[in-house]
């Protein structure tokens, strides 16, 4: 039995001195422990175990990147919808659905393309029901529970931007930015809702899930990279079908726009021109679904400083753009 227990230490004393060694390489080469990027984070959100996530009704402010001496308004609605101007009385109504780009990240309530849209038709109201992180199958989620909130639209709007196909699938860096980016003393952590195409070559929704968390995984970089390594296989075969996931919740939002007798309309506002949307306008053309591309010409000029997210100068073009598709194609 001796003999057995030096063994046993000798084993333990050899995995214990390895895994050291690695934890130190691993800080070597740039590895870190799992950190939060902020402790305190003032979050307009709450749990929804449909959505993942949504804005909760109140009135938020927040320091603009801009213009250090500003600070945003964010105003939230009770159906969950950001403010964009006063309503109307008997007016038909667009709905707008998407991520922070159509909602408005970085920028107040009256500089979003949202609003600059409300003032330059006024023949409609304009619902923002875009929230910050989604993708189209939390879009398409969103747009199937709000179905009955309000008189139904004449008009929806999806504007995308390219990173939805990530979020569509929920990929692994995905979950592991949106819980670093959380509140460590929440109560809920980050889950996102996703979908895969099955045998059938059908669309199918998953419930929620979120980024996995093992024990020490703040205090080790061995843990964090096994995170990963996890979180990589378990979702790379939902990167493989990203693209079929995204084309196919757009055209169910055409679907469902169908049961709505609304107009459907695709937006691209990528602050990214370079890359091409003929797969996307091809299929869109397939389905008989109206695409504008209303990204901007520069990117450098229309977003925020030292921010991915557009600008007000970038809703304005956003809005323009928008309005004239409206126009050319007697919807306004």
């Amino acid at each position: 039995i001796f003999i057995n227990m030096k063994k046993l230490l000798l084993y333990l004393s050899l995995v214990f001195t390895s895994l050291f060694a690695l934890e130190i390489m691993l800080r070597f080469y740039g590895y870190t422990p799992f950190r939060y990027f902020d402790y305190k984070v003032n979050s307009i959100h709450e749990y929804n175990e449909v959505l993942g996530w949504k804005p909760k009704k109140g009135n938020y402010t927040f320091k603009s990147k801009d213009d250090p001496e500003k600070f945003n308004k964010v105003t939230i609605m009770k159906q969950g919808n950001r403010f964009s101007g006063n309503n109307k009385e008997s007016l038909g109504g667009i709905y707008l659905l998407g991520g922070s780009f159509v909602f408005g990240e970085g920028v107040s309530d009256n500089e979003t393309f949202a609003y600059y849209l409300n003032i330059l038709n006024p023949k409609y109201n304009v619902y923002n029901f875009s929230v910050p992180g989604y993708g189209t199958v939390q879009s398409l989620l969103m747009l199937k529970e709000i179905k009955n909130e309000l008189k139904l639209p004449e008009i929806i709007i999806y504007g995308f931007i390219n990173h939805h196909k990530v979020r569509n699938v929920a990929r692994g860096e995905w979950l592991n930015h949106l819980l670093q980016n959380s509140s460590k003393d929440s109560k809920f952590k980050p889950k996102v809702p996703y979908g895969v195409i099955n045998k059938d070559s059908n669309l199918h929704f998953h419930s929620p899930i979120g980024y996995i968390m093992l024990p020490l995984r703040e205090k080790l970089a061995l843990i964090a990279v096994l995170e990963k390594i996890y979180m990589k296989q378990i979702t790379k075969n939902r990167k493989k079908q990203q693209h079929q996931v995204f084309h196919k919740s757009i055209y169910e939002m055409k679907k469902v726009a169908d049961t709505m007798n609304s107009k459907f309309v695709v937006v691209n506002i990528d602050l990214n021109k370079s890359e091409s949307d003929k797969k996307l306008t091809d299929y869109l053309k397939n389905k008989d679904i109206s695409y504008v591309d209303c990204r901007v010409p520069n990117f450098q000029k229309f977003k925020i400083k030292g921010d991915y997210h557009p600008n007000k100068l970038g809703h304005n073009f956003y809005s323009e753009c928008i309005l004239n598709f409206l126009i050319k194609n007697n919807l306004k």
